[in-house]
C-alpha cells in the first residue's frame, strides 16, 4: 500500500469513527474550517507557470488558512507542519496569493518582520509585473531551509487571518487569488467587492531601518541562543560531510538532541514569562503595522505554548541518554540553551526586540534538529532498525511542527514594540 493510499485509509477510518468529514480527516484536521478561500480559489489555473505539470492540491492550505482566521491553534499547528513538508509549489502559492493581495493595497517589503518574507515579497512584486512566469516563486521556496519556510509561512498566515477577518467576501471570491497574481487591477476588484481597501495604519514606531530601543546587555541575553543555532549548524554539517559511522555516535547525537529539546522547552517557558511580564507592566504595544495588541499577544501565546509542548515531545524521544560530545569539541547546543534559560531566569529581557532575536535563533535550532533527526533515520535504515526508523521519523515530523510554531511566535513577536512609559514631571 502506498503512502497516499495508507493516509486515505486512515482518514476514512477516522471519518467513520468520529463522524468527521473525510476531506477534513485527509487534510489533517478534524475541524471544518471554511472561512478561507476554497481549493478552486487558491489553485493556479495554469500550473506550468509555477513550474508544475498539474495543479497542486491546496486543500491542506485552505484548511490552514481557515483555521488561522478562526484562531484554531491545534489545527494551525498540525497543518503548518504538513504544509512545510508538502511540495514547494503549495507554500509558494499560499504565500504568493496573499502577498500579492497585500502589495495591491500599497504595502512594501518593510512591512515584514522576517527576512525570508521580505525577499519573497519582492519576488512576488516582480512576478506580478512580469505577469506570466511564477516559477521563480516556487524555486525560491525550494531553496529555502526549513527555518526560512516556517518564517515565510508564519507571515503569510498572519496576513490571511487579517484579510479574512476584515474582508471575508474578498478572499472567497472565485479565482481572486489567481487574478491578484497576474492582474494589474486587484485594488479595484477589492473596492468593488468589499467597499474599500484595507486602511494602512499610520506608523507608531520606527521602521526596521531605524534604531530600536535595546538594553546594553542585549548581546548577553541573545548570544547563547545564537551560539546554540551555530553549534547545531556545525553539528549537522559535520554529520552530512562525514556520516554517522558507529552506533554509539548515533546514540550520542540522539542524546544531545534530547537534552537540547529539554533545555529548549525550559528556555521557551521562561521567555514567554518574560514577554508576559512586559505586558503586565504596560511596556508592550504593536509596531507601525497597527494590528491590535490583544490579537498579537494571543497569536504569540498560542504559538509559544505549542512550541513548548512540541519541544517536550522531542525531549522525551530518546531511549537512554548517553553523555559525551556528539561531534567535535567544546560545549554543545544543550549547554548554550541551558545558559540561555539561566540568563532569562536571572535577568529576563527589557525590550520585545530581544525576544524577537531570540526566537529567530531558536527557529533555526528547530530546523537543524529536524535535519539531524533525518540523518539519524537514514543511519537507522542502513542498520535495519525499523523501530528506530519509526521513532526518528516521528520525531522529525514533530521537529517540523516545532519549527512552524517557533516561526509563528517569531513572526508575532516581530509585531511587538516597546511602549515607552510616561514620565512624571
Amino acid at each position: 500500500m502506498t503512502k497516499s493510499h495508507g493516509r486515505k485509509s486512515r482518514a476514512r477510518k477516522t471519518s467513520r469513527r468520529q463522524g468527521a468529514a473525510f476531506a477534513a480527516a485527509n487534510a489533517g484536521t478534524l475541524h471544518d474550517h471554511q472561512s478561507g478561500p476554497s481549493n478552486t480559489d487558491l489553485r493556479p489555473a495554469d500550473p506550468s507557470r509555477w513550474g508544475a505539470e498539474s495543479a497542486p492540491d491546496m486543500r491542506a492550505a485552505v484548511a490552514l488558512i481557515g483555521a488561522c482566521i478562526e484562531e484554531c491553534a491545534p489545527c494551525r499547528r498540525s497543518l503548518s507542519g504538513k504544509l512545510l513538508e508538502a511540495d514547494s509549489i503549495v507554500l509558494a502559492v499560499t504565500a504568493g496569493a496573499v502577498f500579492a493581495l497585500h502589495a495591491s493595497c500599497g504595502a512594501g517589503a518593510q512591512d515584514f518582520a522576517a527576512q525570508p518574507a521580505e525577499v519573497f515579497f519582492l519576488l512576488v512584486e516582480r512576478a506580478r509585473v512580469a505577469g506570466d512566469d511564477f516559477r521563480v516563486l516556487t524555486a525560491a521556496v525550494e531553496r529555502m531551509p526549513l527555518t526560512d519556510r516556517a518564517q515565510l509561512l508564519g507571515e503569510a498566515l498572519d496576513l490571511w487571518a487579517s484579510y479574512g477577518r476584515r474582508y471575508p467576501d474578498l478572499i472567497r471570491s472565485e479565482n481572486l487569488a489567481r487574478a491578484l497574481l497576474w492582474s494589474d487591477t486587484p485594488a479595484a476588484a477589492m473596492s468593488s467587492r468589499s467597499g474599500a481597501a484595507p486602511d494602512r495604519a499610520e506608523p507608531r514606531q520606527p521602521s526596521k531601518e531605524s534604531p530600536f530601543p535595546m538594553s546594553e546587555r542585549t548581546d548577553d541575553v541573545t548570544v547563547n541562543a545564537e551560539n546554540a543555532a551555530r553549534t547545531f549548524a556545525e553539528l549537522v554539517a559535520g554529520l552530512q560531510r562525514e556520516g554517522i559511522l558507529h552506533p554509539v555516535q548515533a546514540q550520542r547525537v540522539d542524546a544531545l538532541l534530547t537534552r537540547s529539546a529539554g533545555e529548549l522547552k525550559r528556555a521557551l517557558t521562561l521567555l514567554r514569562a518574560c514577554v508576559e511580564e512586559l505586558q503586565e507592566q504596560g511596556l508592550l504595544m504593536t509596531d507601525y503595522r497597527g494590528e491590535p495588541l490583544d490579537r498579537v499577544l494571543h497569536r504569540y501565546t498560542e504559538a509559544s505554548a505549542s512550541a513548548e509542548e512540541l519541544a517536550g515531545q522531542v525531549g522525551q524521544a530518546a531511549d537512554t541518554p548517553i553523555e559525551g560530545a556528539a561531534h567535535g569539541d567544546g560545549p554543545g547546543a544543550d549547554y548554550f540553551l541551558a545558559a540561555l534559560a539561566a540568563d532569562l531566569q536571572q535577568q529576563g529581557i527589557e525590550y520585545p526586540l530581544e525576544a524577537y532575536r531570540i526566537y529567530s535563533y531558536l527557529t533555526r535550532c528547530a530546523g537543524e534538529m529536524r535535519t539531524a533527526l533525518d540523518l539519524l533515520k537514514a543511519s537507522a535504515q542502513g542498520a535495519g532498525s525499523e523501530e528506530a526508523v519509526r521513532r526518528y521519523a516521528a520525531s522529525s515530523f514533530t521537529a517540523v511542527q516545532l519549527a512552524a510554531a517557533l516561526g509563528t511566535a517569531y513572526s508575532a513577536s516581530g509585531h511587538l514594540a516597546y511602549n515607552e512609559p510616561s514620565r512624571e514631571t
